[in-house]
């Protein structure tokens, strides 16, 4: 990231400082009760603003992960794609989500489903906006360090990583699932409620990740990322001088770039 970009992007935390605490708060009264309804008309700012909080912090602090990790893969994260990752994830998750939702009340009740399933969908992705940055770190150190998103190149990452997932999940069935099966059961039977609720996320969970794949290949910053790699991997060998610094780095860049 260029540094005049750095410094617009960092500008937007004297935006942040007025409305983040009582964002942050208004997340907290959500969590705690996921129908409250006083709130639904600050959840689209409370969703830019944790979206927002994300790319200021990356791009202040460059590191997000414990130092237990192998390779913290923050150092070639992108904040201001990542920032409109987060943000573009929410808005299009949220539609696709309200449209599918639509689908079985239109059938049963001939008018689609009330608005507040999507401001409920941008709720539950106000927190999860929190939660999806540290998933995809732990993600790119796994590729760093074992070129494979299934192998934990430690104990410490497999286990991290889990807590994380799950905590999303939590978020998840909590803030959408279980809300979304209690609007269903106006409808519906309880049992069909809950299966329509699931059904409901699910799908717009795959949809989710068909597009964001797209977004993927723009969020690492290449050059800063395979500097890294190629500084963690083979430190004592460039030190040493039996292996090129810059050829190393150049192989890494251009396999990237050809993904």
């Amino acid at each position: 990231m260029s540094k005049s970009k750095e410094i617009s992007f960092i500008s937007q935390f004297y935006e942040l400082r007025t409305i983040l605490p009582e964002s942050i708060r208004n997340l907290v009264v959500i969590f705690i009760d996921p129908n409250e309804k006083e709130l639904l008309h600050m959840t689209i700012r409370d969703f830019f603003a944790t979206a927002l909080l994300v790319g200021v912090v990356l791009t202040i602090t460059k590191s997000a992960l414990p130092t237990a990790f192998i390779f913290d893969g923050v150092a070639g994260i992108n904040p201001l794609i990542l920032t409109i990752m987060l943000i573009l994830n929410g808005l299009i998750t949220s539609s696709v989500f309200y449209c599918i939702s639509s689908i079985p009340v239109l059938i049963k009740s001939r008018r689609p489903a009330e608005n507040k399933m999507f401001f409920q969908c941008i709720r539950t992705f106000s927190i999860l906006n929190l939660i999806t940055p540290i998933l995809a770190i732990i993600a790119i150190n796994r590729l760093a360090s074992t070129y494979n998103l299934l192998i934990a190149p430690s104990d410490f990452d497999m286990w991290f990583g889990g807590v994380i997932a799950l905590l999303a999940f939590f978020v998840v069935y909590r803030l959408l699932i279980k809300t979304s099966a209690k609007y269903f059961e106006k409808i519906f039977n309880k049992k069909t409620s809950i299966v329509i609720a699931i059904l409901t996320v699910s799908l717009s969970s795959y949809a989710n990740l068909g597009y964001s794949l797209s977004f993927y290949k723009y969020l690492i910053d290449t050059g800063t990322f395979c500097e890294a790699l190629v500084e963690q991997q083979f430190e004592k060998q460039i030190i040493e001088g039996s292996v090129n610094y810059y050829q190393r780095k150049l192989k890494c860049k251009k396999l990237l770039d050809s993904q």
